[in-house]
Order: C-alpha cells, then sequence, then structure tokens
C-alpha cells in the first residue's frame, strides 16, 4: 500500500513508525497527587529513510514546504486496512547527501507528522 501526502504517493520509508500520543492538561494536586484531564488522543508517524534519491526526496519537500499548514496522509494501518488523517509537519527534516552526481542521494532523512 502506498503512502500518499496530499494525493501524491511518496516512496516508502524504511523505518514507518506509528505512535499514539494522549493530550492532557495535568495539574498538581496541593496532596502532591497528580490528576490530568485527557484533551485529546493524537496519532504520529515518523518517517526515515536510510537512502533517498533526489527525485523522491523532491516529492516529499514539496508536499511540505506549501503554504498550507496541515496535509493529508494516507498510510497501512495496523489492522491491514488504510488510514488517512490530517496532519502537520513537527520536526525539522534532517539528513546528509551522500552522492552528489547527476542521481543525488541523501542519507538519514528523517521526519515527524502529528495528526491535527
Amino acid at each position: 500500500m502506498a503512502i500518499t501526502l496530499d494525493g501524491v504517493a511518496i516512496s516508502t520509508p524504511q523505518t514507518f513508525r506509528l505512535g499514539w500520543k494522549i493530550v492532557s492538561k495535568m495539574t498538581q494536586l496541593s496532596s502532591g497527587k497528580t490528576v490530568a484531564d485527557i484533551k485529546a488522543r493524537k496519532r504520529t508517524f515518523t518517517f526515515s529513510y536510510t537512502i533517498i534519491n533526489d527525485t523522491e526526496l523532491n516529492k516529499i519537500l514539496t508536499a511540505l514546504d506549501s503554504d498550507t499548514f496541515t496535509h493529508t496522509l494516507t498510510y497501512p494501518e495496523t489492522d491491514g486496512t488504510t488510514g488517512s488523517k490530517t496532519v502537520y509537519l513537527d520536526s525539522d527534516i534532517t539528513g546528509d547527501l551522500l552522492r552528489n552526481d547527476a542521481t543525488k542521494l541523501y542519507k538519514g532523512i528523517g521526519f515527524t507528522l502529528v495528526e491535527q
């Protein structure tokens, strides 16, 4: 199953980490006990590419470097179905240039998207 960003299929990462995050407001009571008010449950998606070429990297950068803050991500769910979430970029996109010739190769590219 292809992973897409705003309807554009992107290269399957070598590591695609799914996360589950609880958004809460925590308060410390005078007794010392901590209580939390759960506001939402969100998903996180971490992409790691051991090696990726410039064409595939540019697809990702073009999708994420737009004037819109949020993006539509479709991805494989843990139960085998296709999931779809509205997400935003929650990290820098970092990596190293590995080969600089006709086809540039990059290594260690990684970034995280978080459900809005």
